[in-house]
């Protein structure tokens, strides 16, 4: 006998201790938690048990309790369901067979087909699959798997066919391919929209979870899929169908470890879509600490009673307290599949991600998002480094949760206040031992103060040790006049005018600077071809790299210092010059760099100034005409404006 069998046993005697009547419809809707199919079995095997017995036949106590009664055969493979052949079984629920179905006609595909399954065509569970149905229906989001036709079997049983989905749980899918956090984010917002548009249509999915998210490859893209609207239930003013659909009081909806605070009460308060909120808070915990905020294994080994005070009162840990709960080989397996070090994932789920998700997971639904939409755009303000809606709560609301969660043990202390009032002797001796570490407290503070002078006298010597070589390293580069340097010795002086020292003489430092300044320092840095008739105008790049140059020969020419390269030449082919320069005709000298040195500008005989990219494609960036050729071009300090003159 398996578990499932034997918990029918426990659950049939515990049924049988029930009065007949609303008690014991009570305990069945908390022990089935909406499981149609578990609860029509119990009902049979009570009701067997409590109707006569056949003549001479011991009655149902006395007798071998009998196994719980197989379900009928599903329908085989290979049937024609409509227009549809089943291939394979791909899932079953509690009221429900998913197949693989093969469409014959008008066009040949693969879908989904949902169909009741035989024995379970009650009329509460046909109104839930036509609601299911009708929710799909409603909806078209390439985030939820579409509804493509809907009919009955030739036993009259109800199905509809959706569009097959080839993917895994969001959660696998993320694992298996080392998704970034950046990465699985991502995919969550896909959810959280077709989450949004089902609140849009008035739907409510109250089973959201990652195998009711799976995620398939579409051009080599991630998709989410949103499935499984079973439980889904319509907010006010939308109608799924015109059966009625009833959710028993006290009846629990949902699977425990993703279920809201309000769905685990079992009141009459009403379930809306800040509902589905803290479901999706539920699974980007999981995406993001690879556990769920409470432990499922604990959750199954719960009583219903202590599973509904575990989701309405305990609040679980930051995601980042979580990932730093775990041993380290966990931590290290978790963060390489999120492409990360273990300590880099702390660091990067703390603060703005702990807050989005606790926000959401929050046990008064009116403190969470108010729709997927802005949990969506709290993400998107993450990832674009903006700031979060999301902040933790404030200390007075946290102390308000807490009283009121622990009120016996508020008003316990309450009492024990009371008698601490008497406590005035230990309260003498406490109050001794503070001195007494205050005390130490201070030593201690001032042997920290005396570190620190002492830290402070050495980086000062060092400081002064570092002015005086920088000083001295000055006056022996100005005797010896080595090929660069006076600027070494100007950078030191300018370095040492900087410094904050009682020794730093102004005057000494300004002697010294005018002293390399009376000095030859010239170092010769390129030696350029000769040009043809001579050079008009020079020009260096504010970076001192290229030299910009224009000859009596109509020849504009870019060089790079850096191994006297000539980066491109340009000729004023308009006019023909003379061989040698001609005193009667003025030189066209202008040739000059833009302040940032991207472009520069030369004047031309065609009566043009012509502005080009300073790098080798010249490229043409603008072209002034002028009324004779210029002779003068200047740039203004800030590179925007540009001055031109003939004469």
């Amino acid at each position: 006998m398996n578990a499932a069998d034997e918990r029918e046993r426990v659950l049939f005697r515990e049924a049988l201790q029930r009065a007949k009547g609303p008690e014991r419809e009570a305990f069945l809707d908390r022990a089935c938690a909406g499981d149609e199919a578990l609860r029509g079995r119990l009902e049979a095997l009570v009701e067997a048990h409590e109707s006569p017995d056949p003549f001479l036949e011991p009655p149902l106590a006395a007798r071998a309790l009998p196994l719980p009664t197989p379900d009928p055969a599903p329908e085989p493979l290979g049937t024609l369901v409509g227009r549809y052949k089943l291939v394979e079984q791909i899932g079953e629920g509690g009221c429900g067979v998913v197949y693989l179905a093969e469409q014959e006609e008008p066009v040949k595909r693969q879908v989904a087909l949902k169909v009741i399954r035989p024995g379970m065509d009650s009329k509460q569970v046909l109104a839930r699959f036509e609601a299911e149905r009708q929710a799909l229906a409603l909806m078209d989001h390439p985030n939820i798997a579409k509804v493509l036709d809907a009919g009955a079997t030739n036993q009259g049983r109800p199905f509809f066919v959706m569009e097959l989905v080839h993917g895994i749980r969001i959660t696998d899918y993320c694992d298996q391919n080392s998704l970034s956090t950046e990465q699985r984010l991502a995919l969550f917002i896909q959810a959280c929209h077709a989450v949004q548009h089902a609140h849009q249509k008035g739907i409510i999915h109250r089973d959201l979870k990652p195998s009711n998210i799976l995620v398939t490859v579409q051009d080599g893209k991630p998709v989410a899929k949103v499935i499984d609207f079973g439980i889904a239930k319509a907010t006010a003013g939308q109608v799924l169908t015109d059966k009625t659909v009833h959710t028993a009081f006290e009846q629990f909806i949902g699977t425990p470890t993703y279920m809201s605070p309000e769905q685990a009460e079992l009141t009459a308060l009403d379930i809306d879509t800040r509902s589905d909120i803290y479901s999706l808070g539920v699974l980007l915990y999981e995406l993001l600490t690879g556990k769920t905020p409470f432990d499922p294994k604990r959750l199954v080994e719960a009583g219903l009673e202590e599973i509904r005070r575990i989701i309405r009162e305990e609040d679980p840990a930051r995601p980042s307290t979580r990932l730093g709960t775990l041993v380290p080989e966990e931590q290290t397996a978790l963060a390489r599949r999120r492409q990360a070090e273990p300590a880099e994932l702390i660091r990067l789920v703390r603060g703005d991600l702990d807050w989005i998700v606790m926000k959401s997971l929050d046990k008064d639904r009116s403190r969470r998002y108010a729709t997927a939409n802005g949990l969506t755009q709290d993400l998107q303000r993450y990832l674009a480094n903006e700031p979060v809606l999301a902040r933790p709560p404030s200390q007075s609301y946290r102390l308000g949760k807490l009283v009121r969660r622990n009120k016996l043990v508020f008003g316990a202390a309450a009492a024990v206040g009371v008698a601490l009032a008497a406590g005035l002797a230990i309260s003498a001796l406490e109050a001794m031992r503070a001195r007494r570490a205050e005390s130490e407290q201070i030593q201690l503070r001032g042997q920290a103060e005396q570190a620190r002078a002492r830290e402070a006298e050495q980086r000062h010597q060092a400081q002064a040790a570092l002015y005086q070589g920088r000083l001295t390293e000055t006056r022996a580069l100005r005797q010896a006049h080595p090929p660069g340097w006076s600027t070494l010795a100007i950078q030191n002086l300018r370095s040492n005018a900087t410094m904050n020292l009682p020794q730093r003489d102004l005057v000494e430092l300004r002697s010294e600077a005018l002293a390399c300044f009376e000095g030859l320092d010239l170092a010769e840095t390129a030696r350029l071809p000769p040009s043809r008739g001579g050079i008009w105008s020079l020009d260096f790049s504010p970076d001192g790299s290229l030299l910009a140059s224009s000859d009596w020969s109509g020849a504009y020419r870019l060089w790079k210092l850096a191994g006297q390269q000539l980066l491109w030449e340009v000729r004023d082919a308009a006019t023909t010059y003379p061989l040698m320069p001609e005193p009667s005709r003025a030189p066209v000298a202008a040739i000059r760099f833009q302040k940032f040195g991207s472009v520069l500008a030369y004047g031309t005989w065609s009566n043009s100034v012509e502005v080009v990219s300073a790098d080798r494609r010249a490229r043409t960036v603008f072209r002034l005409t002028s009324t004779a050729p210029p002779k003068y071009i200047a740039f203004d300090n800030k590179g925007g404006a540009m001055a031109v003159a003939n004469t």
